[in-house]
């Protein structure tokens, strides 16, 4: 008679036939003890597989899964991970003597050396870090002038004082901005074969045009092309035509570009008061201005469909792109949906 197979040796399914078997057989009526001379294993171990399956234990069958237990054996512990994320966090890697500007899987591996004496496998952090929740973000760039009081002071009392008054003049508020667009997409890409390099024929020879341009957040988009530099009679001639074309008196928010305050603008600005006011933005504030963006929009996607040669060439696709633009308010309203400029929504 040949030897029975060790039953513990066996595969997951293997086994997983077996406890069938044996419990089919103990249903028939077989004897403990015989049943478990068949299957090869001890008459306790067939009763405990019969008590389980009684009872309705999901692993009666399958029986518990193999290998060590979730998080077990792991080299950092659990109230290490609290400590490392909290100084992730509250904390620059700076604060703790590394030589690195942000949290990167290396100065997080730093960080573990100094404090718990070890370091890992990057991939390893990073397996960490998305078990934690982390993923790798573009961080967004403050100034390093820009005052938080006031800019709490904007958001906590200027800008609802604006949105009252606009309210009872009957006013429509609109952000404004400059900004001037390349012959470039920020977002291109393309497939090629591995080792092929896709290729993207540009003139070396610079050449931009210029914009501003207003957005509210009931979808209007207000744009003026100009390729010299914003000087004052170019911002009046866009001011100008700003109020020209709007039934409403405008309230503009604006950034604090000399020429926005130049003596020659206030001065315009103040003969028509009836039709149009400026409001200035905190300084260094530019992410509390929702026509940011709009310039964001425009440098991923302004050239994606033809990479200009000429300058009359992206005047086409700035001014074509634009007018698409005005004719899809609910884009322009989006742009208030990011998270510094919900505010303004």
């Amino acid at each position: 008679m040949s030897k029975k197979e060790d039953f513990r040796k066996l595969s997951k399914d293997a086994q997983a036939s077996m406890r069938r078997v044996a419990l089919k057989l103990i249903k028939r009526g077989e004897k403990q003890l015989s049943v478990a001379d068949v299957i090869g294993v001890s008459r306790q171990t067939i009763s405990e597989w019969v008590s389980k399956n009684r009872i309705g234990d999901k692993y009666a069958i399958s029986g518990k899964p193999r290998g060590r237990k979730r998080g077990e054996h792991r080299l950092i512990k659990d109230e290490q991970a609290v400590e490392i994320q909290n100084h992730i966090n509250n904390s620059k890697p700076e604060d703790h003597n590394i030589k690195s500007a942000l949290w990167s899987r290396k100065s997080i591996n730093a960080l573990i050396k100094k404090y718990y004496g070890f370091f890992l496998p990057l991939s390893t952090i990073g397996e960490y870090l998305r078990r934690w929740g982390y993923t790798a973000q573009r961080p967004k760039k403050l100034a390093y002038e820009q005052q938080p009081a006031r800019v709490q002071h904007w958001l906590d009392e200027e800008y609802p004082a604006i949105v009252k008054q606009a309210t009872a003049e009957k006013a429509e508020i609109h952000w404004c901005d400059e900004v001037g667009i390349k012959p470039e997409c920020q977002a291109l890409q393309s497939y090629s074969l591995k080792g092929k390099t896709p290729v993207v024929t540009n003139r070396s020879k610079r050449f931009s045009i210029n914009m501003v341009s207003t957005v509210s957040n009931n979808g209007k988009l207000r744009f003026m092309l100009y390729e010299e530099t914003l000087k004052q009679d170019v911002f009046i001639e866009f001011l100008r035509r700003l109020v020209k074309y709007s039934k409403k008196k405008i309230f503009l928010i604006l950034d604090n570009l000399r020429v926005h305050h130049s003596k020659k603008v206030q001065k315009w600005v103040k003969k028509h008061k009836k039709k149009i006011l400026l409001f200035f933005l905190p300084p260094y504030a530019p992410q509390y201005n929702p026509d940011e963006y709009l310039n964001n929009d425009l440098k991923r996607n302004v050239n994606r469909k033809h990479i200009p040669l000429t300058k009359s060439e992206l005047q086409s696709n700035l001014r074509s792109y634009l007018k698409t633009l005005q004719n899809k308010p609910n884009h322009i309203k989006k742009l208030f949906e990011a998270d510094d400029v919900k505010y303004a929504a």
